[in-house]
């Protein structure tokens, strides 16, 4: 994959559903769509629930919503749901995530649900995730800043 494309997808997925959160809120606004919305208000993969969380995170970096979603609203629900049907099938996970070498892995099934935990390596995760994102690089076992990185850290002190 080009380097300039690495980490697209993941920042227009996060970018998109930042996109949603906003409009649902914009949304809520029209009396029509309000009454829609809060009949799903319970339901944990809403709009409004969406909203909600994207305000939680109003004033910080994209990045801490981002592990929101990708924590909770993914991977928790996953094992939520999977150990539901595991319930329901004698045990018997169909899909189940491992952590491995670059992160969270499609293992084979196996009779325990997954239940997420952070990294022991925190900064280490964190530069693999910062590399997946094209923001770093590692040559030679060193750490350093690409040209998106380098711009993304002109425009932080920027503001």
């Amino acid at each position: 994959m080009h380097s300039d494309f690495q980490g697209q997808p993941q920042r227009l997925a996060v970018s998109g559903l930042a996109v949603c959160a906003v409009e649902a809120g914009n949304f809520m606004r029209l009396p029509w769509h309000q009454k829609a919305l809060d009949s799903i208000v319970g339901e944990r993969t809403s709009l409004t629930a969406l909203l909600a969380s994207f305000q939680r995170f109003n004033d910080l970096p994209l990045a801490e919503w981002t592990q929101e979603l990708v924590m909770v609203w993914c991977f928790s629900r996953y094992s939520e749901v999977a150990s539901h049907r595991a319930v329901l099938q004698n045990g018997k996970l169909r899909f189940d995530f491992s952590e491995g070498e670059f992160g969270l892995e499609l293992g084979p099934p196996r009779n325990a649900p997954f239940q997420p935990v952070w990294q022991g390596d925190k900064l280490y995760t964190a530069l693999v995730l910062l590399q997946q994102c094209g923001l770093v690089e590692s040559v030679d076992e060193r750490w350093s800043l690409t040209v998106a990185g380098k711009q993304r850290v002109r425009d932080y002190a920027s503001v």
